[in-house]
């Protein structure tokens, strides 16, 4: 299991959505974790937050589509593996 809240209390997730490309929510895994952030004491910081520069210390990358340019003191999640490799990025699930 991953722990997003080890490597900082401000998390973006890159879509709320169920399917990129699409406004679907229901059945979305992004809501039920950002609940559980929540939960145990992290923020989510929203896109719009995001763009402007609000800080933010770990970047979920939800869909596989989706584009995030990280500095290297930001931490990306990224399940797809298609994110460049670097120190700040960690890969999970299968």
């Amino acid at each position: 299991m991953w722990d997003p809240l080890r490597h900082g209390k401000d998390i973006h997730f890159t879509s709320d959505t169920y399917k990129p490309n699409t406004t679907l929510v229901d059945g979305s895994y992004s809501l039920l974790v950002q609940y559980y952030v929540k939960k145990h004491g992290g923020s989510i910081v929203d896109s719009w937050n995001w763009l402007c520069g609000a800080n933010v210390d770990v970047i979920v990358r939800v869909h596989e589509s989706d584009k995030v340019t990280a500095d290297n003191k930001t931490i990306v999640f990224d399940p797809w593996r298609t994110y460049p490799k670097a120190d700040n990025v960690v890969y999970y699930g299968k």
